[in-house]
């Protein structure tokens, strides 16, 4: 632990890393368990929407709302391309 704490900007950095990981390590169980037959109807009606700019529109109506937020989201997108 001593090791990778000198890696971050402090306590607060490597919580929300541990955090980060945790979570991550989570969605990867839970989906395991996960009906593999909803992904294929899924996929079947995201090839019905079609791929253009009304399809893209249509999203909401196929696909279920995010369980994070923007900023969450936006976080996280920074924090693996950039590891901030």
């Amino acid at each position: 632990m001593n090791l990778a704490k000198s890696h971050f900007k402090g306590e607060e950095a490597l919580q929300l890393w541990m955090e980060k990981q945790l979570d991550r390590v989570l969605w990867d169980y839970v989906s395991q368990f996960e009906n593999k037959g909803d992904n294929d109807n899924l996929l079947e009606k995201l090839e019905a929407i079609g791929d253009g700019p009304e399809g893209f529109l249509m999203l909401d109506t196929v696909l279920t709302p995010s369980k994070s937020s923007v900023e969450e989201l936006r976080e996280n997108a920074y924090f693996e391309k950039y590891g901030i």
